[in-house]
């Protein structure tokens, strides 16, 4: 009986070392594509651009966002992410995957610092819906399996 959950419990252990490289990050990096980036912050005020990037699903750009914080946007319409997310938007690059886009940036949340941000990545479709989200987060030790998109 010891030997049947021995087993077991490795297997449940391979298996979710197996799903960890399948996280979103991993994906894009393992993909080999090459992203484009931006710096949106609005740390001083002013975003630094590029202001606006064109994309196979439209057009993506930032706004300033409530409590200091940015919020990226698909063809002007906002794509607002559940609050533990959002927060002030630094810098990352947007990744062509297909007919999706992926975003990865450095984010500092409500509780991150400035040194320590958080990477989220997600998944965009044309009709402004995520379909993944992979969360780094900055003030926590590394998620196991997740591949840093953004240096």
């Amino acid at each position: 009986m010891r030997r049947r959950i021995s087993v077991l419990a490795a297997g449940l252990l391979l298996a979710g070392h197996v799903h960890a490289g399948d996280l979103l990050s991993c994906q894009i990096q393992e993909s080999g594509v090459e992203g484009t980036a931006f710096a949106w912050s609005y740390a001083h005020g002013v975003a630094e651009g590029p202001y606006v990037i064109e994309t196979s699903i439209g057009t993506l750009d930032s706004i300033e966002g409530p409590e200091f914080s940015s919020v990226p946007t698909l063809d002007g319409e906002p794509i607002v992410p559940p609050p533990e997310l959002g927060g002030q938007i630094r810098f990352g690059k947007v990744y062509e995957l297909e007919d999706r886009v992926a975003l990865a940036y450095l984010v500092e949340r409500e509780r991150d610092s400035s040194a320590t941000p958080s990477e989220l990545v997600f998944l965009l479709n044309k009709d402004r819906t995520v379909s993944d989200i992979d969360l780094q987060p900055g003030s926590a030790e590394p998620v196991v399996g997740h591949c840093n998109l953004i240096q």
